[in-house]
């Protein structure tokens, strides 16, 4: 029985019934009746029975694999622990790897793990082109594209809101004093890295900013690359940014660092701004606005695909989540 069969019965959508059987219901605040109602009907069609049993007549490994940029990042090391105790509720494993946000580098790490013959994919992939998963994986085992979504992909994902979140990043900052904030991004060959330097030159545009290419920097999304942008703009202004905004926290890490080396070019007023967060940022004697992204329900919202695809649902999913704004007043620098 597939779970469309399921909830059909019982009078519900798939992605109830899916969270019901994922034992989420409560979260969802489903009643007790819809919950019985599901339960019964799993049981009495010995639906996770099924699934088990498929497993036995296709061979499968019980592994699913997960394939990150940074396994230090804090944000994947959330998801990555909510999504193991997860699937080893449901009897699978998790194994992982670090692309190390190369291209070349995921490819490898999806050639091994494809010969581990894992059930699934999850990933966070830096390619422009979901080619290299197409023919590899074909249509034996699922992927789930977290995080970042590949343009024209007919894979599931689950992203956050980029172009309205860097929209209200851009906002916050522009208020402040009508200048374009200096802008520090990741691969512009990535769709999240365009969806966001557009939402940052749409909301200048709008306020009759002008765009000045020599105020935005792209690289990577690691640490490294924010430190090394940041050193460049100082080089060039020898000073750094009154305004600035970084595409990730990563890079916000970089810069951080960067600020640590040379504290005393720090402007008297910073007026910055990040995608991502990290409780440091309350405690640094400036303030850093931020966004931080729902890594849990992230996991979450996977495990429910990753289930549905396991039994053969193969509808493309869309799942955009929403990012809180975290706005810190200002603090000033004593004057020296």
């Amino acid at each position: 029985m597939k779970l469309e069969e399921l909830a059909r019965l019982a009078g519900v959508s798939k992605a109830t019934a899916s969270i019901i059987l994922n034992g989420r219901a409560e979260q969802y605040r489903i009643s007790k009746v819809t919950q019985e109602r599901v339960t019964a009907l799993a049981e009495k069609y010995h639906y996770i029975a099924n699934i088990q049993a498929a497993g036995l007549r296709n061979h499968t490994s019980r592994l699913v694999a997960l394939i990150v940029p940074e396994l230090t990042h804090q944000g994947f090391a959330r998801f990555a622990k909510t999504l193991e105790l997860r699937l080893r509720a449901l009897g699978y494993h998790l194994i992982m790897s670090c692309s190390e946000d190369d291209a070349e580098v995921e490819s490898r790490a999806l050639r091994a793990l494809t010969g581990q013959q894992v059930d699934a994919f999850v990933t966070v992939s830096c390619h422009d082109s979901d080619e290299v998963y197409r023919e590899l994986t074909g249509s034996r085992a699922p992927v789930i594209m977290i995080d970042r979504n590949i343009p024209n992909s007919h894979y599931h994902y689950v992203i956050s809101n980029d172009p309205d979140t860097v929209k209200q990043l851009t906002s916050l900052l522009v208020q402040v004093n009508q200048q374009q904030p200096v802008y520090f991004g990741g691969v512009l060959t990535m769709g999240n890295s365009q969806k966001r330097l557009q939402g940052y030159c749409e909301v200048l545009e709008n306020a009759r900013i002008p765009v000045m290419n020599d105020r935005i920097f792209h690289m990577n999304y690691t640490a490294e690359a924010g430190y090394q942008m940041m050193a460049e703009y100082f080089r060039q202004h020898q000073a750094m940014p009154e305004n600035l905004l970084t595409a990730s926290f990563t890079l916000m890490e970089g810069v951080l660092s960067f600020v640590r080396e040379h504290y005393r070019f720090l402007p008297d007023r910073p007026n910055w701004a990040t995608f991502g967060d990290n409780m440091i940022l309350d405690l640094l004697p400036f303030s850093i606005h931020s966004a931080p992204q729902d890594y849990t329900r992230m996991a979450e919202h996977t495990v429910d695909l990753l289930m549905s695809s396991l039994v053969g649902e193969s509808d493309q999913a869309k799942i955009v989540l929403s990012r809180d704004i975290i706005q810190r007043p200002g603090r000033l620098q004593e004057s020296s």
